[in-house]
């Protein structure tokens, strides 16, 4: 999964519970997180996350979680983040800060569910910027948590909002990974 980032930023770490087949379990759960208002399923999924790589070390050095952030009406519209939850679900676990603050999205950018990869990393160019407060992430690991990693593109994105910051390392975790 790490490879998939390899000259695009550079990544310390990245991991993911289960890969995503379409129409597979793991599908109807990411349906059920953003779409069936499963606010609990996403804190769930979260608590697994961090219960299956506490063991492992991955955690180890990381200072705060962020997840991916929604456009802001869209995110009314659902009533929640299902990134933000899933972050929550890995804090309880693990006992990491969840940083909400540190990038916000610019646009409602189309959904990337039916794109292909370069439509994707169109869509989310300079989709995010960094705020005020992600200067407070200076010389911090982070841990950018999303749902589902496809392309890595809106990953990048975010990695490229916080680019500017310095001495900032990023590691990535999802739900789910597709290739």
């Amino acid at each position: 999964m790490e490879q998939c980032f390899w000259g695009r930023f550079p990544i310390e770490r990245a991991s993911s519970l289960f890969y995503y087949a379409k129409g597979g379990t793991v599908a109807h759960i990411l349906y059920a997180m953003k779409y069936d208002g499963q606010r609990k399923l996403c804190v769930k999924m979260g608590e697994w996350i961090g219960s299956e790589l506490l063991p492992t070390g991955f955690f180890d050095g990381i200072d705060c979680l962020l997840p991916v952030p929604l456009f802001r009406t869209r995110e009314r519209k659902r009533g929640y983040n299902q990134s933000e939850l899933l972050a929550r679900g890995i804090a309880e676990k693990t006992g990491l800060p969840v940083c909400r603050n540190a990038i916000y999205r610019l646009r409602n950018n189309a959904t990337q569910t039916h794109k292909s990869g370069y439509a994707r990393w169109l869509n989310v160019q300079e989709l995010f910027c960094a705020t005020a407060d992600a200067a407070s992430l200076a010389g911090k690991h982070i841990l950018l948590v999303d749902d589902v990693l496809t392309t890595g593109a809106t990953l990048v994105a975010c990695a490229d909002a916080l680019s500017a910051i310095g001495d900032i390392r990023i590691s990535i975790v999802t739900l789910a990974w597709t290739k």
